[in-house]
């Protein structure tokens, strides 16, 4: 497996859009170094890579309740969505596939996986991706290539190391599988031995019946009570409370029992009316009146217009003179004949003649404002104020006829002291009524309680029947099972047995050698040996003497256990990178040398480190330089609180090529 390419969009401190090209260069350029101060954001990409490739088999989490929290709490501050892509290769029979995985999550959104194989989205596999990731990198052996070194470093005591031991082994040669087969198979065998029948299964059967008929028993009888309650009790008492009503309601017991309703009817009737003959009278104010008049308002009104007319008459006759003598005038001073002149003159005064002059008769003499009030009020407001007047009217007469309804009904209510005796009997019957209804309900619901527990009864009588014939055919088998199961465990405590030496074997002699790499001199170690029950390490001397592992230094405990992870890759068989998170946190500059010299150049096909820059000092790069395919820079803002990657290791290459 090669990882070619990650991206990250919204991934904690890493706002926006981020990525990173990873794959190696070359067999000799495979290492690709990611600097960053503490807090700049390692382990968040270190976690980001091991979600976009195990998603919720990551860390085992309990429920994918959790899976999405911590989803959610990877998101950058104020963003509501993110995801994670990543490309790699994987070799499979001498074929290259390759793949393509993008995880998308957000704080309201349900995780998402789309997968591309050779650039083709496969929705089978973007399905099941977190069972189809498992068989090229197991999900179990991951710590055997993704770790940092405070992990290393809670590896500090034999205890510890023994831990390591054990889980690495059981993974390595499926120990784990068989214990989870043994522990199955006594399950399977305690299952097993419950199926059969007991001696007393069919006494329970025989218990159920007796039950069952029990129940029926007690339906039946409270439906025998039920009746006789409906027929001689409530039944004779309706028949009374019958007659009673007659009587209550030709007393006027209706009314009576109505009587508050019918007097708040009665007030707010009236207050309706009040308040219709306040707006009628209030009509009657205005201009109501006029209609009285109207005849005389038009008259009124014709005579003004007319004047208004004849006036307008007047003023033109009295134009068309001013005009005739004028033009008489300016036609002398144009010295024309006195014949043509006279014909002219006579001509206009015979004009002037036929012109209507008359005198207005009594004038009003009212002006045009006048007019105009006058003629609104003639052609518009009487008509209004009439037809509001008349709807209110038609009001007035529904709202007293519903007045005197209302009066009728409260006069009809009789006095209490007039209808108490049938009052009172009413009452009582009602009551024992009430009374004897509500036991016909507590019955009813005896009766469907009854019914349940003898349907279940029923049921489960059934289901032991069932069970028991199913079981009785069963049972030769189940015997035959259960004498092959520990014959079964015994095999699989022999082939554990076998696996865990063997494998012992092969961890001690591979464990040597890697031992032996990276401590270099640095503390004289032999041989390892692994005790077979406790998985207890021990480390031996050139001398044959056991060196105690509590009396090495922080940093070689840390040399052993990186030896005892290089020897389980080795004997894995799987051609995955390893990527390491601040792998020198514990080491002095000796073991730091031989873990560059001796580890990171022989380790693995590609490496992924994630340092700060008091780890793979100047000097340490010097010693990877020419192993190192790409490198980036991990920089935090203050200010924004956000990393970008940008390429380059710190200022390292800067000056390289500044010196060169």
């Amino acid at each position: 497996m090669i990882i070619d390419f990650m991206k990250m969009c919204n991934i904690g401190v890493y706002k926006g859009i981020h990525c990173l090209d990873l794959k190696p260069e070359s067999r000799d350029k495979r290492i690709t170094l990611i600097g960053g101060v503490n807090g700049a954001g390692k382990t968040t990409l270190l976690n980001a890579l091991q979600i976009g490739l195990f998603g919720i088999n990551h860390a085992y989490f309990k429920s994918k309740y959790c899976y999405h929290e911590k989803l959610v709490q990877m998101i950058s501050r104020g963003q509501s969505n993110a995801y994670i892509e990543l490309e790699f290769r994987i070799f499979d029979r001498g074929e290259e596939i390759r793949y393509r995985v993008i995880r998308t999550f957000g704080v309201k959104q349900e995780e998402s996986i789309r997968v591309y194989v050779d650039n083709v989205v496969h929705k089978f596999i973007s399905k099941n991706w977190n069972e189809q990731v498992e068989k090229f990198f197991p999900s179990r052996l991951k710590n055997l290539f993704i770790f940092d070194g405070e992990m290393l470093s809670s590896y500090s005591s034999k205890e510890s190391i023994q831990r390591l031991n054990e889980n690495a082994l059981k993974i390595l040669f499926g120990l784990d599988s068989i214990t989870q087969i043994q522990k199955d198979l006594v399950y399977y065998e305690r299952k097993k031995r419950q199926s059969v029948v007991s001696d007393d299964a069919s006494d329970m059967i025989e218990h159920l019946d007796k039950s069952i008929e029990k129940h029926k028993s007690r339906i039946r009888e409270i439906r025998k009570n039920k009746a006789s309650i409906q027929s001689n009790k409530i039944d004779k008492l309706q028949l009374e409370l019958n007659e009673i009503e007659y009587e209550y309601k030709k007393a006027g017991g209706v009314f009576f029992d109505n009587r508050e309703e019918i007097l708040v009817r009665v007030r707010e009737i009236s207050e309706d009316t009040k308040n219709l003959e306040k707006n009628l009278v209030d009509e009657a104010g205005k201009v109501l009146p006029l209609v009285l008049i109207t005849e005389l308002l038009q008259r009124t009104l014709n005579q003004a217009e007319k004047e208004k007319q004849d006036k307008y008459s007047v003023s033109r006759e009295k134009i068309l003179k001013e005009r005739d003598n004028s033009t008489l005038n300016y036609l002398e001073n144009l010295s024309i004949s006195s014949k043509d002149l006279n014909k002219l003159r006579t001509h206009l005064i015979e004009d002037y003649k036929n012109v209507n002059l008359r005198e207005i008769d009594s004038p009003l003499d009212i002006d045009y404002r006048t007019i105009e009030n006058l003629e609104k009020i003639t052609k518009v407001e009487i008509g209004k104020s009439l037809t509001r007047a008349k709807a209110l009217v038609r009001e007035m007469k529904d709202q007293r006829r519903k007045l005197k309804l209302a009066e009728d009904e409260r006069d009809s209510v009789p006095q209490e002291e007039n209808i108490s005796e049938l009052l009172g009997k009413r009452n009582s019957i009602i009551s024992k009524i009430n009374k004897y209804s509500k036991k016909l309900i507590e019955l009813e619901n005896e009766i469907s309680d009854s019914c349940k527990i003898k349907e279940a009864l029923i049921v489960e009588r059934t289901e032991r029947l069932k069970r028991k014939t199913e079981i009785e055919h069963q049972n030769e088998d189940t015997k035959r099972i259960l004498k092959h199961v520990p014959v079964v465990l015994e095999s699989l405590r022999r082939i554990q047995t076998k696996l865990t030496t063997e494998g012992i074997n092969e961890v001690m002699n591979e464990m040597t050698d890697c031992l032996k790499n990276l401590s270099h001199g640095t503390f004289p170690i032999d041989r390892v040996e692994i005790d077979e029950n406790s998985f207890m390490l021990n480390l031996y001397t050139t001398e044959n003497k056991l060196f105690d592992i509590e009396m090495l230094s922080a940093g070689q405990r840390q040399i052993v256990c990186l030896a005892i992870m290089w020897a389980f890759k080795k004997l894995s068989g799987s051609l995955i990178p390893i990527i390491l998170d601040t792998p020198f946190s514990r080491l002095d500059a000796s073991h730091r040398t031989n873990l560059l010299d001796r580890y990171l150049t022989n380790v693995s096909h590609q490496v992924i480190i994630l340092s700060t820059d008091k780890e793979i000092d100047r000097p340490c790069w010097e010693v990877l330089r020419d192993l190192i395919a790409r490198t980036y820079t991990l920089e935090f803002n203050k200010e924004t609180q956000s990393t970008s990657v940008v390429p380059g290791y710190f200022s390292f290459e800067d000056s390289e090529n500044g010196r060169a």
